[in-house]
């Protein structure tokens, strides 16, 4: 990435956030020496952008694990400290919520995958310094987008990992 610094954005004191954001911003530290990526060094942000998704998916996927575990445990739960149906219920709450964020930045990364890789053509075909310009721009801007956009769901993940959490410490999990 040309310029990693300017893709961070601030979220304050929360640790919890600031550690969600690197993991995003280490996926722009990702090397780039493939031969596709040499003879068109332009579609590394279409790999940033790709790498932000499979890190997006990967948090969900952790959260969806969690999830079925405490299900698991509240089917054969016999105890009068929660009320297991409502447990349950709130745990398919947040796992359709989950499936749906997934299922709309698969969506996003789909429309800016081909809009970067369409620019990146451009910019090999003009092969200029204007269009790099531009294109170098366009692009960072896309991937900021696309970071900003994956924390916007990092502060409900926040959420719903602390309903889990509290399930999780009632089952000593």
């Amino acid at each position: 990435m040309e310029d990693k610094e300017k893709m961070k954005s601030s979220f304050g004191e929360f640790k919890e956030l600031k550690e969600a954001e690197e993991c995003y911003t280490k996926c722009l530290d990702a090397k780039v020496e493939d031969s596709n990526f040499r003879e068109y060094p332009s579609l590394k942000y279409a790999l940033y952008n790709l790498l932000l998704l499979r890190t997006f998916e990967g948090r969900i996927k952790k959260i969806i694990n969690d999830i079925e575990e405490l299900k698991k445990k509240l089917n054969c739960y016999k105890g009068n400290k929660v009320n297991a149906k409502k447990e349950f219920k709130k745990l398919e709450e947040i796992r359709n919520k989950l499936i749906f964020m997934q299922k709309e930045a698969k969506e996003g990364y789909e429309f800016y995958v081909d809009y970067l890789t369409k620019l990146a053509k451009k910019n090999d075909v003009l092969n200029n310094q204007t269009m790099k310009s531009i294109y170098i721009k366009a692009s960072e801007e896309i991937i900021k987008t696309q970071i900003n956009y994956y924390m916007k769901y990092e502060k409900n993940f926040l959420i719903f990992n602390d309903n889990i959490n509290q399930l999780k410490n009632i089952f000593n999990i």
